[in-house]
């Protein structure tokens, strides 16, 4: 019922089971994600806002979404938790602070010995620079560039970071990608080159432009 209120926006009857079940973030869906996850994962501002004000301490995959980087380090340091743990659903704590842009987190991650190539256990078989990207958090994307990522590595479904930035129609992205050795005639598993991409979703300049680069 809680999941599906938050799902649904109805913050009264959250408010409701929160006074019922005080502990109400804590509560799990199938994946084995808590109530707290979940509204991140939906970008429910205001259920998150909630949740907080209920929630004792944060969770290693929760405080990573949020960028409390702080809470991390308490738990590296008390042995609670390590910088490749991984969310109930497969996530790393890296792929989630990069995939909402928190790039103090990165950067302790990072330090703190991250995996930047760890594949996810979810479906989407993600890196921490895919969930960037499909983050739209470029910046984040730039620093593990920096960092020596491989701008070809596949995803799921053979996506790579460039089938992303034709996707959003961003030829700065693209740039970027191109400047650092991204194959900009790559073929996803459906034998999409980031062109097709780019001219099925009406991006024709974009889709020009990868082309004069092929």
């Amino acid at each position: 019922m809680a999941f599906a209120a938050m799902e649904n926006g109805d913050l009264q009857m959250l408010r409701m089971r929160l006074e019922s079940v005080p502990d109400l973030a804590r509560v799990k869906d199938l994946n084995g994600n808590s109530l707290l996850l979940a509204a991140i994962y939906l970008g429910n501002q205001e259920a998150i806002d909630l949740l907080l004000d209920s929630v004792g301490s944060l969770l290693a995959e929760e405080a990573a979404a949020l960028g409390r980087t702080e809470r991390l380090v308490e738990l590296f340091d008390e042995g609670a938790a390590k910088p490749d743990d991984l969310s109930p659903d497969g996530f790393g704590l890296l792929h989630l602070a990069c995939m909402y842009g928190h790039r103090e987190t990165v950067l302790m991650l990072l330090d703190r010995g991250a995996s930047k190539e760890m594949i996810s256990r979810h479906k989407m078989k993600v890196r921490p620079v895919h969930s960037a990207a499909a983050g739209r958090e470029h910046e984040i994307v730039r620093l593990l560039i920096e960092r020596g990522v491989d701008v070809n590595a596949p995803q799921g479904a053979g996506w790579r970071l460039i089938h992303h930035a034709a996707q959003q129609g961003d030829r700065e992205f693209v740039e970027l990608l191109v400047s650092h050795g991204a194959d900009p005639d790559v073929k996803n598993d459906r034998g999409q080159s980031p062109m097709d991409i780019a001219r099925g979703l009406g991006h024709e300049e974009l889709a020009e432009y990868l082309q004069s680069v092929c």
